[in-house]
């Protein structure tokens, strides 16, 4: 009974077996020819498919939009400075200062040629026989490299003038087309053309000639390297950038946060180096040099910050309030000349303090919390714009690299829409409104105009915002686990690992 049950058993189970198996054949059959028909249909479909991808394309760069904001104002702006100082100037009839945006006409192209001038007289003349040239150079470096063009152009200064701008316009050209062709590739060419030959920074820059143009293409080239990964050049670029121009020593925040401690020893080094040979390259004694361009220096503060030459086409905070200071009538009460100067100095020594305890807790905070690099070159700029005694027009050429780095982020924000506006403002020329202050302040009438007001206000207007966004979701940056590692200190907030 027991044997015959299980042969029942196993004849059952084989019978379920092949029911199963017939089953699945015939369903996976019928999936088959489902999925035949599904394929013959996308394959007559197809074309029509591809048709429509191509018309609708891919989906467009985060930055296009940005870009698009920024290039609307540009063109705007310059062409309504443009009109409004061809009313003025041609129409009306107006003289300089009131026709255009620019620097004096008689003046154009002056801090290239007084640079050779002032390299021929340094470096031919001994220190006793020298005479005091105020601001003569920001190192002595900046005189050789005034000599390197007559070398190679003895007889045309013009020629190493062209060259020079060339190289400007060269640099600034591929910068900003290759982020265009990332962001938008069409009408690139165009829109290169109207971020260069409109845009006011690069138009005085231009105008004035200043070497500032070179200082651009080594502090684009250090911290686009810095970007791609190569720190060591970056830090051998940077430094040459400090032996040249020593505010650019401000950047040094950059690698700090980032723990690239070697890459900032390499890069003081090298400017600390280049500054010293310099030294001792230039007839007469370190000693005697070094004097000579402190007295320089001195004569320089004299003329452009007790003196009021800086404030014209100026873009520092110190320049804002002297316009806020000139323009109240309380001050004028029992004023000379003076008790002017007098209280300008008072006013350098206290701006002084301001502006390192400033520098400081911006450094503090670039170093310490996590942005992108963008907001961090912004910030750096800004500062190296806002903080000094004076600073010319022409310095705003270096918003270029943190706007360019902004429109190429892949990722949108919510106030991206913002940062694009600022940007662009900061692209235009304005010089709509003139001041006429007191006799008392020895200030040339209708020189000083509303761009002196606007740039810094717009620059802290950035600043603030690029704080608020990062403040908004803070996390600490690699140097600021770190420092609160070795501290002991618990962070009192966590860095989002999604992020």
């Amino acid at each position: 009974a027991r044997e015959s049950k299980t042969e029942g058993e196993d004849a059952i189970i084989s019978a379920l077996y092949w029911f199963v198996t017939l089953k699945t054949a015939t369903a996976n059959a019928s999936t088959m020819r489902e999925h035949t028909k599904i394929s013959e249909r996308a394959s007559i479909s197809a074309p029509h498919i591809t048709e429509v991808s191509m018309k609708l394309g891919s989906a467009p760069h985060p930055g296009a939009k940005r870009l698009s904001i920024i290039l609307t104002i540009v063109f705007v702006g310059f062409m309504a400075s443009l009109a409004y100082h061809y009313q003025v100037g041609v129409v009306a009839r107006q003289p300089y200062p009131l026709n255009t945006f620019l620097f004096r006409g008689e003046a154009q192209f002056s801090d290239f040629y007084d640079n050779f001038r002032n390299a021929q007289v340094f470096n031919v003349q001994p220190p006793e026989q020298r005479p005091l040239i105020p601001g003569i150079a920001s190192a002595p470096l900046m005189l050789y490299s005034c000599l390197l063009y007559e070398v190679f152009f003895p007889n045309d200064v013009y020629l190493s003038w062209l060259v020079t701008v060339l190289l400007f316009l060269g640099a600034a050209f591929q910068l900003i087309r290759r982020t265009i062709k990332v962001v938008s590739s069409d009408s690139a060419l165009l829109k290169t053309s109207v971020l260069i030959l409109c845009s006011y920074p690069v138009l005085f820059a231009l105008d004035r000639a200043n070497f500032e143009n070179l200082i651009f293409i080594l502090l684009a080239g250090s911290i686009l390297w810095y970007r791609d990964g190569k720190a060591t050049w970056s830090a051998l670029a940077m430094g040459v950038t400090i032996a040249v121009k020593p505010y650019a020593i401000v950047f040094i925040p950059m690698y700090f946060c980032d723990r690239k401690f070697k890459e900032i020893f390499l890069s003081l080094s090298v400017a600390v180096a280049l500054i010293c040979v310099s030294f001792c390259l230039v007839p007469g004694t370190i000693v005697s040099n070094f004097d000579y361009f402190q007295r320089s220096l001195v004569a320089y503060n004299a003329i452009y910050v007790n003196g009021n030459e800086g404030l014209y086409f100026g873009a520092s905070l110190f320049g804002l309030l002297k316009v806020l200071i000139y323009s109240n009538k309380w001050f004028l009460e029992g004023a000379d000349a003076a008790a002017v100067g007098a209280f300008t100095s008072r006013m350098m020594a206290s701006y002084f303090i301001f502006s390192v305890i400033a520098f400081t807790f911006l450094s503090a905070f670039i170093c310490f919390v996590r942005m992108e690099l963008w907001k961090k070159v912004a910030l750096l700029i800004c500062a190296m714009n806002l903080l000094p005694y004076a600073s010319g027009g022409y310095r705003l050429i270096h918003f270029l690299i943190p706007m360019l780095l902004f429109i190429r982020q892949d990722k949108n924000a919510r106030e991206d829409a913002f940062f694009a506006v600022i940007f662009g403002l900061l692209m235009i020329p304005t010089s709509y409104v003139h001041f006429v202050f007191d006799p008392v302040f020895r200030v040339n009438p209708f020189e000083t105009s509303d761009s002196v007001v606007l740039h810094p206000l717009l620059m802290l207007v950035l600043l603030g915002g690029i704080i608020v966004s990062v403040l908004r979701r803070v996390e600490f940056s690699e140097i600021g686990l770190w420092f609160a590692h070795i501290c002991g200190i618990k962070p009192a907030f966590r860095n989002d690992p999604s992020r």
